[in-house]
């Protein structure tokens, strides 16, 4: 997956939104966290707008390594872009945050989610 990924911008091929989404869901689902972000954060450099599919795979991922700081900026940043979360997502994020024992964000979330 990710040597197609490099032979295609190796071929002068700008990798869109498609592909950006489909390395970080694949890089997501082996725990590389940092990959996924670094995908992220180069998709949004080279001008392509993430929708919810990388958004999710990245926040949730933060999530589960225990970035959940991280996680939580970046999913007020996608509110912020008027990016509508999932009730996936919401979920994600409220395991996440009892995870890391922040039950009272947590219900927070889940009141938000509600609404």
């Amino acid at each position: 997956m990710l040597g197609l990924f490099g032979e295609m911008k190796e071929a002068g091929i700008d990798p869109d939104l498609v592909s950006y989404n489909t390395v970080i869901n694949h890089v997501r689902k082996f725990g590389e966290v940092d990959m996924c972000l670094l995908y992220f954060k180069e998709m949004c450099e080279k001008g392509v707008q993430p929708d919810l599919l990388p958004y999710t795979a990245v926040i949730d991922g933060l999530g589960r390594s225990g970035s959940i700081e991280e996680s939580l900026k970046l999913f007020g940043e996608m509110k912020e872009r008027r990016i509508r979360p999932s009730l996936y997502l919401y979920r994600a994020v409220i395991s996440n945050l009892k995870k890391m024992g922040k039950v009272e964000m947590a219900a927070s979330f889940m009141e938000e989610m509600n609404s």
